[in-house]
């Protein structure tokens, strides 16, 4: 079932089904655009390859050789990608049905109940996922409780066209990343651990920079990275001049995925839409080098995502 949310400027609508954002409506009359990519008819997504404004979990992006330890203990999980275990397993919840726990207006708040060993995860874990909008800012909202300790790092998954969905590639918009840092990662997207500053590099975002002068470097696929955060959460901006709209992304999580679309496809354009993920550092569980969020019982998870739209 789809759902949808307003204020005066956005028209958000969410879907059940992986409690997706499907639709965002930003501008009114004749400016009223939709900046989404996403599917007109719910049932598709359950077909969808590419995560398409889902909600990510248990454990968002990869965790190398779908395994981890806890306390000693071992868990194997559902291994959906070249033998590691991507956005939470075949099975995440972007691939569940969510309930509706409220809805009004403004506001929609969508819940979850995750078994113990679901994916291979430990611990049953409940989760509310609140859908916000005032003015022209969408806030997204995650809160779980667990009865064993878990690993959990939980965020969204749009794909931004700020010249409208499905109106070419974001060749055309600008981009910057309050970040001097990115994760290294092998060929499968694990970290190895190490660091990069991205002095003169083609990574350094941190003043605006428009994608078309940089794609599809740093690789065939474009950007698919992991920045991380000063400590103060990460935050971002993305301006598309020829429309006049910006986006801002502000967001208590201490990684930033940034991912250009370079593998769309089946009715949408590589590089059609931009994917800006906070999250934890991909892998933290098998990483000592990163800190992973591990959530026990009588603990609460919370965690945020603000995109506000605005013109320049």
């Amino acid at each position: 079932m789809l759902h949808e949310i307003k204020s005066e400027s956005l028209a958000v609508t969410i879907a059940d089904y992986g409690g997706r954002l499907a639709r965002i409506v930003y501008g009114g009359g004749s400016s009223a655009t939709d900046v989404l990519l996403g599917h007109e008819d719910e049932a598709a997504y359950r077909d969808d390859p590419h995560f398409l404004g889902a909600t990510l979990g248990r454990f968002a992006n990869r965790i190398g050789g779908a395994r981890f330890e806890l306390e000693g203990e071992a868990f194997r999980l559902d291994a959906n990608e070249h033998g590691n275990t991507l956005h939470g397993g075949a099975g995440g919840f972007h691939a569940k049905s969510w309930s509706v726990e409220a809805k009004e207006r403004h506001r929609l708040v969508l819940q979850l109940v995750s078994p113990d060993g679901d994916q291979g995860f430990p611990g049953r874990l409940c989760v509310r996922t609140r859908f916000s909008v005032e003015g022209g800012t969408l806030t997204v909202s995650y809160e779980a409780q667990t009865d064993r300790p878990t690993p959990i790092s939980l965020s969204q998954h749009p794909y931004f066209n700020l010249g409208g969905a499905g109106c070419g590639t974001v060749e055309d918009h600008a981009v910057s990343i309050a970040s001097g840092r990115i994760v290294v990662v092998d060929d499968e997207g694990i970290p190895t651990g190490d660091v990069q500053a991205v002095d003169d590099t083609v990574f350094d975002l941190r003043r605006p920079v428009r994608l078309g002068e940089v794609l599809p470097r740093p690789a065939p696929v474009g950007f698919d990275h992991c920045y991380l955060g000063a400590g103060e959460g990460v935050r971002a901006e993305v301006v598309h001049a020829p429309s006049g709209r910006r986006l801002r992304l502000a967001s208590d999580q201490p990684a930033l995925q940034f991912y250009t679309g370079g593998k769309l496809d089946g009715g949408f354009m590589p590089f059609g839409g931009l994917c800006l993920e906070p999250q934890d550092v991909p892998d933290a569980p098998n990483q000592s080098a990163f800190a992973a969020t591990i959530l026990r019982p009588g603990g609460t998870y919370r965690r945020s995502i603000r995109y506000s739209f605005d013109e320049i």
